[in-house]
Order: structure tokens, then C-alpha cells, then sequence
């Protein structure tokens, strides 16, 4: 199911017992984080914290530009408390039961079947076949393609120029020693300068002051490759082509009066993929802004908008390894099965959910940097400070009473584990379609997801394992596997007390170890350099004749003969145990 917006799947969680509200006053600074952390550790539920009261928001990393010109860092001037009007909602999603929830669905492994039916599709035998198998892929898919509409809950509110005080919202400061108070949960939607193409991401936001925060794009992630773009624009790409924020912006075209007007069709593109440049009139690929009167940011920046809130499906959509051009709003619309509905922005060339508590409107300057951090990360450990792009909003639409989403990282396990068990179980029939042999995935949340891999696989040669392994380290997220572990079948990865007997069973070190190296999180303060270290793998499966060097014989494992099995199966009621 869709939800209409966030409050109705908080709605949704307390009806269901998922949900509780906290009316005692607590800060954004620090207590929000210890209640939070608390609840998440020991299964509780989602939290709705409806009285937010404080002292300001401490704000560091003061403008370098500032410091050079001899003034104070910049301190929030708010008096000595201040009560925030916004409640703040947090471990929505940091359950099994909540995360399916989110996802509209008793358990999320609901969508990885969806996913499974359609990839691959089998060749049809007959007419019929073929007309049966496009059927059920428009019924799938039809949801996929984003709605254009001219208003939407999140512009009930507009706050422009001197009114943009991001100060008022109750952002968290996390850990004693973050930098300041950081955005946890934001969508943050850019364009490819070249292509147009949508992205959707979510990377963390230190608040700086009333109107500019830290974008904490690494180099790997799409944000900085579209900024990077932005700033070195392809040689191929026509200027009118190179999106929000380019040289020749808008070029294409001016505003038509199917977006934004009438607002409630299509957009007009056959498939959510095409560039938007190529959408028809109103496109994002064409010059509202101008049209509307109202304030462009700087030329030769990126148009930046930042949402907050909406159907948690956009959420799960941002974080999601989504196959490269493929629109994370196309993919919430296939999960929610309902098309996502955009509105455009009031102040930058950029569509946003027109159900979202909150919208952050905006750009960042590619030559512009300023010192992000330290944060609290998911690793367990602080991030370190360093020089990180600056986001600077021009504008902030709100619903009337809107709710603050966030969340909170630290030592797992925290909320995030169980959107990462979602990602792990919904895109494994993405994962088998390219690597055939893997029965199962167990990305544990201890390691953090992406630094352990359990892999079982259907063993056909000798050495298949390290094809696996090194299949494993050329897909997409999973490229920052450290460590990969593969067993037989028969091996339930999702069960510790297995691999760990597997593991010490089947694996010599000195033989069954294939070291590499290559890219690795950013965030690893393990690793040789920033982003790239080394990786091992372990080949923890039955040793075939030869294999590897390996000239024993190889015992069989102590089983139960079936017919004895079935014999006590028949008596086990009879004995009282």
C-alpha cells in the first residue's frame, strides 16, 4: 500500500502498538540520541517526541571566509533556550515488522518476489504467452513512471530570503563530539549536469548557520560526480543538455502548460528513465524558474533540493543500489504501487514530493568548501573532520504542523540495520541475475553491512568460490566488501552458530585465502588510504579431489540416516519431551 504521506504511516505504527509518543520536554542536543539509542538496542519502538526543548543548537566549523575576515565562529543567538516547534519522529523503520510496514507490505521479502518475477522474463511460447507476460509487467511497472502536480502539501508553507532560518528546525546533534547538529534522514535530489538524469541520495547535512549546511557528498557517491560534472562539463554534452544549474540552462525550452498548470497528468516522457530535458513542456530539462519570477541561484551552480519526510518509500528508495540511470522515484512508485507525485520547487529548477514534511530548496558551488565533521557514523566510530561541499538554501517550504524525521547512527545495532536487512533481501534477485550460483546473501549488522559478506552458492568446479568472490567485489555497493566468505548450499548463512562451524571446519587459512585490494568505504579508518584497502576472502566449502592443492580425503559431515529420522519424527509425540 501507498501511505498518503508520513503521518499516516506514523499513523499506521501506532495503531499497530509500533509507536510511542514522548511528551516529557527533551533536547535535540545529545538526549533525543541516548533515549533513542536505548530503544533501538533493546527492540523497542518508533519514538514520536512531541515536546523538543533545549539550549540553541550549538553550531560549529565556523565559515572560513569569516575567520580570514577576523570575526567570531558564528554561535546560534537564540538566548539560553529555546523550544522548537516541530515534533521529531525517529526509529520509524528499525524493525522487521516497521520496515515492512514502510515498505506497505506484511514483509518486505514481498518485493523481492515482485523483483524475481519480472527478471529475467521467460521466453514467451506463444502469442498468448507473450501477451499474458506484458500484462503482468504494465501491472507491475505502470506505478513506475513519476506524476507531475501543480501544488502539494509540502508548499503550505514558504518561507523565502530573510525567513530561510534553518536554526528553527530541531536538527540532532547526535554524539558529544560531532561538529554540530546534522540532518540524518534528508532526500537529496540533483541532476546530472550532462544527462539530466535524476538522483536521488541521502548524505548527511551539518548545520552551519540560518542558511547553509555541509553536503557530505564522498567521492564516490552520484551528488559529487554530478557537482564534479557541473564544474568540468563533458565536451559531448550540448549546453542546453547540461541541467539545473549549467551553462545554457534551459536552453531547450521555456515553461509549458502541462506542468505546474494543470499539473495532474503524466509526465509527458514514455519512460521515467529519458532525461528530462526530453520530458515535453515542463520538463525539468527546460526554465520555470524564470518563468515564475522568482529568485535563480548563482549561474554555474547545482540546483539542489532536499526533502524531508513523504511516503517512507522514497526513503528506502534513496538508499537503495539501484542499477546506474535507473530513477530512485520510479523505484519508490514500483514499491508503493502508486505513482510518485512531484511538485516544482518555488525557487530552483527541481521536482520534489509533493508529500514531504519538509523541503529544503537550494544549490552548492563546485569551487566552494568548508570543514564538515567529526560525526558519529555507522561504523561505531567518529568520522573524521575534513573539507566537504556547502549547500546554501533559498528557500524552505513546510506542511502546516510538519514533523521532523531523523535518525541516529552509532555502534550497531541501531535503525539503519534493519534498512540495510531490507536493501540485502529485496535486491538479491538483482544480485543472482548476475552471478547465477549465489543462493543466499547475509550482510551482518555487526560488520556494519558492507564489511562482511556470508555467500552461500551451488558448488560446480573446483575454485568456484573465488569466482564468486571476486564477482562479489565488482558489484556496484558490494565493491567495499572487505571480507567475503563462501559456503555450500547447504549452509544457512543467515544463521551465525552455521557459519561459524563451517568456517572452522572447512577452511584452512594458509590455502583457502584469496587476498585483494580495491575500493573501500570512505569511512574506514581501518583501511591503507581513504577509500581503498584491502579485502579478503575465504573459501569455506567442501574441497573437491585436487582442489587448491588439497590431497586428502574430505570427511562427510555427521548426519542422521533419513529413516531414522522419519521413525522418531512418528514416536517424538509419544515421549513427553
Amino acid at each position: 500500500m501507498a501511505y498518503r504521506d508520513f503521518r499516516e504511516f506514523l499513523d499506521a505504527l501506532e495503531r499497530a502498538g509500533e509507536l510511542k509518543r514522548i511528551a516529557e520536554p527533551v533536547s535535540p542536543s545529545l538526549e533525543i540520541t541516548e533515549i533513542a539509542d536505548r530503544v533501538m538496542k533493546s527492540g523497542g519502538p518508533a519514538l514520536l517526541f512531541e515536546n523538543v526543548a533545549g539550549p540553541p543548537h550549538r553550531l560549529g566549523t565556523p565559515n572560513p571566509r569569516s575567520a580570514v575576515m577576523g570575526e567570531p565562529p558564528l554561535e546560534a543567538s537564540l538566548g539560553q533556550s529555546q523550544r522548537f516547534e516541530f515534533p521529531v519522529a525517529i526509529n520509524t523503520m528499525g524493525s522487521r515488522k516497521r520496515m515492512s510496514m514502510a515498505l506497505g507490505v506484511a514483509d518486505f521479502e514481498e518485493h523481492a518476489e515482485r523483483i524475481a518475477a519480472l527478471l529475467p522474463p521467460p521466453i514467451p511460447k506463444s502469442p498468448g504467452d507473450a501477451l499474458q507476460l506484458a500484462i503482468r509487467a504494465f501491472k507491475e511497472l505502470k506505478t513506475a513512471i513519476p506524476k507531475t502536480v501543480s501544488r502539494g502539501p509540502c508548499q503550505e508553507i514558504v518561507l523565502k530570503g530573510d525567513e530561510v532560518d534553518l536554526t528553527q528546525l530541531p536538527i540532532l546533534t547526535c554524539w558529544p563530539e560531532d561538529g554540530g547538529p546534522f540532518i540524518t534522514l534528508p532526500l537529496v535530489f540533483t541532476y546530472d549536469p550532462a544527462t539530466g538524469k535524476r538522483n536521488v541520495g541521502m548524505y548527511r547535512m551539518q548545520l552551519y548557520d540560518r542558511n547553509t549546511c555541509g553536503m557530505h557528498w564522498q567521492m564516490h557517491k552520484t551528488g559529487m560526480r554530478h557537482m564534479e560534472e557541473l564544474a568540468s562539463p563533458s565536451p559531448l554534452a550540448p549546453p542546453g543538455e547540461r541541467g539545473p544549474g549549467g551553462e545554457g540552462f534551459g536552453s531547450k525550452g521555456t515553461e509549458g502548460s502541462n506542468a505546474g498548470v494543470a499539473g495532474q497528468g503524466f509526465e509527458s516522457s514514455p519512460s521515467p528513465l529519458a532525461p528530462p530535458g526530453e520530458r515535453g513542456p515542463g520538463g525539468e530539462g527546460h526554465q520555470p524558474s524564470k518563468a515564475r519570477g522568482v529568485e535563480i541561484p548563482p549561474p554555474g551552480t547545482l540546483h539542489v533540493a532536499v526533502a524531508l519526510g513523504g511516503d517512507p518509500a522514497y526513503t528506502f528508495a534513496a538508499i537503495s543500489p539501484l542499477p546506474p540511470g535507473l530513477d530512485e522515484m520510479a523505484f519508490a512508485g514500483f514499491l508503493r504501487r502508486k505513482n510518485a507525485e512531484l511538485v516544482p520547487c518555488k525557487t530552483i529548477d527541481m521536482k520534489v514530493p509533493a508529500d514531504a514534511e519538509i523541503v529544503l530548496e537550494g544549490y552548492v558551488d563546485p569551487t566552494e568548501r568548508r570543514l564538515e565533521g567529526p560525526f558519529g557514523d555507522h561504523t561505531g566510530y567518529y568520522s573524521l573532520a575534513g573539507m566537504f561541499p556547502v549547500f546554501h538554501c533559498t528557500c524552505v517550504t513546510m506542511r502546516e504542523k510538519a514533523i521532523y524525521p531523523a535518525t541516529i547512527v552509532g555502534q550497531p545495532p541501531m535503525e539503519d540495520g534493519w534498512m540495510g536487512k531490507a536493501v540485502e533481501r529485496i535486491f538479491m534477485p538483482m544480485i543472482r541475475l548476475t552471478v547465477p550460483e549465489i543462493v543466499d546473501i547475509h550482510l551482518p549488522v555487526e560488520a556494519c553491512f558492507h564489511n562482511v559478506a556470508f555467500v552461500s552458492i551451488r558448488k560446480k568446479y573446483p575454485g568456484h568460490a573465488y569466482k564468486v568472490m571476486n564477482a562479489i567485489w565488482g558489484l556496484g555497493g558490494m565493491a567495499f566488501t572487505k571480507f567475503v566468505f563462501v559456503f555450500d548450499e547447504d549452509v544457512d548463512v543467515q544463521d551465525t552458530a552455521q557459519v561459524l562451524f563451517r568456517l572452522g571446519a572447512n577452511c584452512d587459512p594458509g590455502r583457502d585465502a584469496l587476498h585483494s585490494r580495491g575500493p573501500v568505504d570512505q569511512l574506514d579508518h581501518a583501511s591503507l588510504a581513504e577509500g581503498f584497502g584491502g579485502k579478503i576472502g575465504f573459501d569455506c566449502t567442501h574441497k573437491w579431489p585436487g582442489e587448491n592443492g588439497f590431497s586428502r580425503d574430505f570427511p562427510k559431515l555427521i548426519e542422521m540416516s533419513p529413516e531414522v529420522k522419519s521413525r522418531i519424527d512418528a514416536l517424538w509425540p509419544r515421549l513427553g519431551l
